[in-house]
């Protein structure tokens, strides 16, 4: 297992942010009802799929504070990882 530091913004429904694994990028869309985020992950030193990009899907909890997700290289097949997380401050 991997631990990373994330640095998320929210403006409406945008989800943007990095985490210090690879020089990681996040982009997503939150559904205003469920709290479920769909979107991008990139990595350097590409930034491109199928090998440092692809699909992720975030479960914000109900007060905020943490995630659970799985992500995939590319955009199709099977998903390949699970990303939790916590909020630290």
């Amino acid at each position: 297992m991997h631990k990373a530091t994330w640095d998320l913004k929210q403006v409406e429904i945008n989800v943007t942010g990095t985490y210090d694994w690879d020089n990681g990028r996040i982009n997503c869309k939150q559904s205003k009802t469920s709290g479920l985020m769909v979107g991008t992950w990139s990595e350097s030193p590409t930034y491109q799929a199928p090998d440092d990009a692809g699909d992720i899907e975030l479960q914000q909890s109900v007060d905020g504070n943490s995630f659970t997700g799985k992500w995939r290289y590319g955009y199709s097949g099977d998903w390949a990882g699970e990303w939790n997380g916590k909020r630290i401050r």
